[in-house]
Formats: C-alpha cells, structure tokens, sequence
C-alpha cells in the first residue's frame, strides 16, 4: 500500500473513534438528563403528597381522644397494663420520690412511738381503732348479703338471653334491683348509727355493687339489640356464665366485659409483698389520724381555724397519699394478681394534673371508665346532650355519690364535701387558661386546692360529727 492509502486509512479510523466517543458522551448525558428529570419528578411527587396530607390535615383536623373514644362501638376495651408504681413500669414519678415519702411517713410514726415509749404511755394506742371499728361485723353481713342480691340480675339476664321472658321484666327488676341496694343498707346504716369504718365499708360496697351491675345490665342489653360489636368466639350469650360473672363481681373493675386479659400464673412474691405493703400504708394512716389529725381537729373546735388548718394541711396530705397507695396500689393489685387480672391501670399521673379535669380522669380510674362509659357516653349517644351538659351532669352525680359515701361513714348529711366537689367546676374553667394550662402553675395550683381543700373537709365533718356525737371525740391523745 501507498503511504497515502496508509494515511488515509488511519485519518478514517480516528475519525471513527472519535464519533464513537461522542456518542457515547451523548448517550451519558441523556441518561444523566432522564435521572434528573425522574429524581426531579420524584421530589415533586413527594412534595405534592405532603402539600397534600397537610392540606388534608388542615381540611380534616385530628380527632381527639375523647372522639375516638367516643367513636367505638365498644367503649371500654382492656388490655395488658400495668400499674404506674410498679417496679417494672418507666413511671415518671420516680421510686425514689415515692422512697422519700414513705421514708417522711415512717418517721413521723417512729418519731410518735418513741415518745410514748418514753412517757411510759402504750407505743400504739389502738383504742381509737377499737372505736372506729366497732360494729364491723354488720359491715360484713352487709356486704354478704349485697352480693348474693346481684345473683338473681344474672339468673334473669340468663333468661333474656334466651327469650323465655320479655325486656321489660328485665328492667323493672333492674329498677327494683337499684332502688332496693341503695334504700336498705342505707336505712339500717343511719338506724342503727354505725361507726365511721364500717359505714364507710357498706357505703363504697354499696356504690360498687351497683356500677358493677348497671355496667352488667347495659351492656348485655346493648349485645342483646346487636349495638355491640361482639367476638366471635364469645358472642352473646355464650359470656353469661356464672364463673365469669362471679370472676366479674370480685376483680378490680367496674366496667362488665365479655373476657378478660389474663396473666398466665400468679406470681406468689408480689401477692406477699402488696399484702405486706398494704398494712403498712393502712397503719401509717393510722398513725397520722390518730396522733396528728385528731389532736389537731380538736383544736380547731376551741381556738384559731386558720392556724390550725396550716397544721392540719400537711399531715391531711400524708394520710391521703397513704390510703391512696394502699388501696390503688397495693389492695387493687393484690386482687388483680390473686385472679389473674391483667388490666391494672388503676391510676395515671395525676400528681402531674395540670387541672381538676385532668386529676379526676387520672387518680382513680376504674371509677373514671365506669363514668365514662355509663354516664357520659349515653348522655351524648342517646340523649344528644353537648358536651359540656355532659360534664355537668357527670360532676353532679359524682358529687352526690361522694357525699353519700360520707354521710353514710359518719351518720349524718352535710353537703360539704359535694360542695366542693360542685366548686371544682369553676376551678376548672379557671385554669383552662394557658397561663395554667401550658406551664407549671397550673400543677402549684392543683397541689395548693388539695392542701386547702382537705383541711377544710376534715374540720368541717369534724365539727358536725361532734356537735351530733360530742362524747366521741373525747380521746385522750397526747
């Protein structure tokens, strides 16, 4: 071949290659071009779906709690809980915070032992128990006979189960059922002048007995009219037998269910340590109303009031949060863990409440779920009453059923603790301003009420029960 050829041919393949590359640069950049274009389309995808959601969460705000609670069928639905003072709970109140007041309780009993030791006085004085204890037998008898009334309501919600007879038998029992719980004990409570424990004991028995049956009647009738979504596995009437509902009359709720969670053993050790625990706090109280709030509320019958209510705010508290941890805590849990009971939250962080709503939805809440469900759902469901017409009756009936507790624990009617009760409404409106609501004055607030509160409760019922009974406050406390 020729030099030229040579040349020519060599000219022909670089110009080849370079074609080659530049269509391979070409190629690279459309690719980098189409990424581009979908990454850009992906990015204004996601930006349209969450211009979307916001404009979807703006148009259809989130419904509240108490919406959603509303919304289902089947109100009160239990579930593997825990008690907010367990050991195996991340509580926000910490266990040394419980630690400490315990510890204050403790030495304050020690400190009153001590000094009688030295006296030469007997370290406890349960003469006082003796007194308040006294008739504790009818007591019993009472709530004996209470609970073997419940069983006929079951026989006759058997027999609506399988229509032998008509509804409306089933509600004038029901109605007779009521009017006879809350009459009788009551009558016999007030005639024969019971001590303050044991008429307290028939009193609350006497509430429980009838939330616990109201809770049983209504909401079989709601399976029976089908307003109920049911389990398969247990509808209606398979639940109504007389293991589940005598498992019903003695667990720690109030609210009837067709099935329970239930734990899968019984853990002995904490049966033993709430039971240990239990008569701990009761003594502690005790200690505090015998040698500290007694002496103090018979004080407040001779001189200065107001002096003696800053005594008596301090050791009122104390007595409250140990009956509290006794009962709530200790007494509930020790049921819950005798018969399996798996639902245990008997309370929430109401020493957070920021307002008087919030505390009573949190510091007892079986009762708080039985109003929930009973009162304050049917008055807006059924009887279309607002919200706050709702509330309304919802505080009234509570402020009733307290005061009837009292009245029957010391044998006489005075409305001051349902006054109170009554005056929390407007507490409430009152820290529902943001200056409370959103910062921790509003839980300074709470705590002030409660230490104002309770003294004023105390010598209130204290001067009533001696104006009535003068004989029996004379004790000879040091």
């Amino acid at each position: 071949m020729s030099l030229r050829q040579r040349n020519t041919n060599q000219k022909n393949k670089n110009k080849n290659k370079n074609k080659n590359k530049n269509n391979n640069k070409n190629t690279n950049k459309n690719k980098n071009k189409n990424k581009n274009t979908n990454t850009n389309n992906n990015k204004n995808k996601n930006k349209n779906t969450k211009q979307n959601q916001k404009q979807q969460s703006v148009q259809e705000p989130k419904k509240s709690n108490l919406k959603d609670k509303l919304q289902r069928k089947n109100g009160h639905k239990p579930e593997f809980r825990k008690s907010l003072l367990d050991e195996t709970t991340n509580s926000n109140l910490s266990n040394g915070t419980i630690n400490l007041l315990v510890f204050i309780l403790c030495i304050l009993c020690c400190d009153k032992m001590i000094t009688n030791y030295y006296q030469n006085q007997p370290i406890v004085d349960w003469s006082f128990l003796g007194y308040l204890l006294k008739g504790e037998e009818w007591a019993i008898l009472w709530s004996a006979i209470m609970m073997i009334w419940t069983f006929p309501l079951f026989f006759i919600e058997k027999l609506l189960s399988k229509k032998k007879i008509p509804a409306w038998i089933g509600h004038i029992y029901y109605t007779f059922f009521t009017a006879s719980l809350f009459s009788v004990p009551t009558f016999f409570v007030f005639y024969q002048k019971y001590r303050p424990i044991p008429g307290a004991s028939v009193s609350m028995q006497m509430a429980v007995f009838s939330m616990k049956m109201h809770s049983f009647y209504f909401t079989n009738r709601k399976f029976r009219n089908k307003q109920l979504d049911q389990d398969k596995k247990l509808e209606y009437p398979k639940h109504i037998t007389l293991k589940h509902f005598v498992y019903f009359l003695f667990s720690p709720t109030l609210v009837y269910e067709p099935r329970y969670p239930m734990d899968q053993k019984r853990n002995w050790l904490k049966i033993i340590k709430y039971f240990i625990l239990m008569w701990i706090s009761f003594f502690v109280a005790y200690m505090d109303i015998n040698y500290l709030i007694v002496p103090i509320l018979r004080q407040t019958l001779t001189f200065n009031f107001f002096r003696a209510l800053l005594k008596l705010a301090a050791p009122a508290i104390f007595c409250w949060f140990a009956l509290f941890f006794g009962v709530f805590h200790c007494f509930l849990n020790f049921i819950a863990e005798i018969l399996r009971f798996g639902d245990r939250k008997f309370y929430s962080d109401w020493w957070n409440a920021k307002n008087f709503q919030e505390w009573w939805s949190k510091w007892n809440y079986p009762v708080h779920e039985w109003f929930f469900r009973s009162i304050y759902i049917r008055l807006m469901n059924d009887f279309h009453i607002p919200k706050i017409g709702a509330m309304l009756i919802v505080f009234l009936i509570t402020a009733v059923w307290h005061e009837l507790v009292v009245s029957m624990s010391f044998g006489l009617v005075r409305p001051w603790l349902a006054g109170m009760i009554i005056l929390q409404l407007l507490i409430i409106l009152f820290t529902s301003f943001p200056i409370f609501s959103e910062s921790r004055l509003g839980n300074v607030f709470i705590w002030f009420c409660l230490s104002v509160g309770q003294p004023i409760v105390w010598s209130a019922y204290a001067w009533s029960y001696y104006s009535k009974y003068p004989y029996k406050m004379e004790f000879n406390h040091s």
